[in-house]
């Protein structure tokens, strides 16, 4: 996770990818498997570096942590 204090975003969160996935492959898989989405880093020097889950309207707290057990379910992590 990536803000500095004081300018946490309450619509978004962006995750470093430290384990160097295919974040394209690993959106697609979940999409198909799970019917969920999240988007990839924004622009291109962080397309494959970094991933984005929204947290904004309706989702709540259990419905990103159903999210990110889907991306380590289908990342094997």
């Amino acid at each position: 996770m990536f803000p500095e204090e004081g300018y946490w975003s309450q619509t978004v969160s962006t995750i470093e990818n430290t384990r160097d996935l295919n974040v394209e492959k690993l959106r697609e898989e979940v999409k198909e498997s799970y019917d969920m989405v999240f988007a990839n880093g924004y622009g291109s020097k962080l397309r494959e570096k970094t991933f984005r889950i929204g947290h904004m309207g309706d989702h709540t707290v259990g419905d990103v942590k159903e999210l990110t057990d889907a991306i380590e379910d289908v990342a094997d992590l």
